[in-house]
C-alpha cells in the first residue's frame, strides 16, 4: 500500500473523520501503482495501527462506505474500469491499462500530499496541456465538437508579436465556428494585457443548418489542487463583449479530482456551471473503447514514469 495521505485522515472515535473520496483515491492508487489487490481486513488493520480508529468494528464501517464508493466509481467507468470490486477484496484488472485513470489519480495527489507536485519543478504547463488534451478527447467521445484556444502555446511560441493580435484572431475563430458575430466594439475592451479570460476549450453541438444559437460550453481546465480558485472562469460577461451571442454559452470546468454527489451538487450550484470531474472524463471509456489516442497515451506515460518511481509505500 502507498503511504497514507497527509490530509483527509483524522482520529475517529464517535464519528468518522476520514474523507471517503481521499481514502478511495489512496486505495485505488495503491492498487494501480503498487499492488494487484487489497482486502478489507488489510485496510482495517492499517487504520487501527495508525490510531485513526480504536474500534475495529467502527473502522469496518468506514471501510464498507469506502468500498461502496470505489464500486460506484468503477461502475461509472464501465467495462473500461481497471478496478474490480470483488467482495472482500479490490483488485486490478490485468486486461485493462487505463492510462487516463492513472493520470487523473496522479494529478490528484497534489490535493492531499504536501509538496508532492513541486518535487518535479514548478512549471505545470506540461501537465496542464496533457489534461486539456485528455478533456478534449473525452468530450469528443461524448459527441461534442471541440475547439481549443491554444492561447498559452500561441503566446509562448510567439505566433504573433502582439497578444492583442492573437486574441483578435481567437475571437474571430470562435465566432466563426458558432456562427456568431464578433462584438461591435471589441477595441474598447482589449489591450496589450488581454488574455483568453479563462477559456481553454469551446465545446459545442451544431445542427446541420449552420445557424447561431447552439448548445455551447466554454470550458476551463484546472489540473491543480487550487481548482476552486478558478470557479469564476471562464468570464462569460467579458466574452459577451467579445462576441455578439444569440445565446450566451454555459461555462464548465474540467478537473482530475473526484467529487461525491453532495459536493458535486453544491459546487455546481456555487459555480453556476457544469463540473466535469474525473469520472465524467473517464466515462468516455465506459463501453470499453480505447478512447485515448496513442500519441497522447505516450506523452502521459512519459509524464507518469518519474512520478511513479517517487511513490512511497508503507
Amino acid at each position: 500500500m502507498l503511504t497514507l495521505p497527509q490530509k483527509g485522515f483524522a482520529r475517529s472515535i464517535k464519528k468518522h473523520n476520514i474523507n471517503t473520496s481521499i481514502m478511495a483515491d489512496w486505495i485505488e492508487s495503491s492498487i494501480v501503482f503498487t499492488d494487484e489487490e487489497v482486502s478489507k481486513i488489510e485496510i482495517i488493520d492499517i487504520l487501527c495501527e495508525n490510531e485513526y480508529y480504536e474500534s475495529q468494528d467502527f473502522a469496518t464501517e468506514q471501510v464498507e462506505i469506502c468500498w461502496s464508493e470505489i464500486d460506484r466509481r468503477a461502475s461509472w467507468m464501465g467495462s473500461g474500469s481497471p478496478i474490480i470490486v470483488d467482495g472482500l477484496k479490490i483488485r486490478k484488472s490485468l486486461d485493462i491499462n487505463n492510462i487516463a485513470h492513472s493520470f487523473c489519480l496522479m494529478l490528484s495527489r497534489s490535493d492531499y500530499y504536501d509538496k508532492w507536485s513541486t518535487q518535479f519543478g514548478t512549471d505545470f504547463n506540461e501537465q496542464g496541456n496533457l489534461f486539456e488534451d485528455l478533456t478534449c478527447q473525452s468530450l469528443s467521445v461524448h459527441g461534442w465538437k471541440i475547439y481549443q484556444t491554444g492561447w498559452a502555446n500561441a503566446v509562448k511560441n510567439k505566433i504573433s508579436d502582439s497578444e492583442t493580435t492573437v486574441f483578435r484572431g481567437l475571437i474571430a475563430n470562435i465566432a466563426g465556428i458558432l456562427n456568431e458575430s464578433p462584438g461591435g466594439n471589441i477595441e474598447k475592451w482589449i489591450n496589450d494585457k488581454t488574455n483568453e479570460a479563462g477559456l481553454d476549450i469551446v465545446s459545442y453541438k451544431p445542427f446541420t443548418d449552420d445557424r447561431p444559437g447552439i448548445p455551447t460550453f466554454f470550458v476551463q481546465c484546472a489540473s491543480g489542487a487550487k481548482w476552486k480558485e478558478k470557479l469564476k472562469e471562464p468570464d462569460l460577461a467579458y466574452w459577451s463583449k467579445m462576441i455578439d451571442f444569440s445565446i450566451v454559452p454555459q461555462k464548465a470546468i474540467s478537473i482530475p479530482f473526484s467529487l461525491d454527489s453532495d459536493n458535486l451538487r453544491r459546487d455546481t450550484n456555487r459555480y453556476e456551471g457544469m463540473i466535469i470531474d474525473r469520472y465524467r472524463i473517464l466515462s468516455a471509456g465506459s463501453t470499453g473503447i480505447n478512447w485515448v489516442t496513442e500519441a497522447l497515451s505516450e506523452k502521459i506515460t512519459a509524464w507518469l514514469e518519474p512520478r511513479v518511481k517517487k511513490l512511497q509505500t508503507l
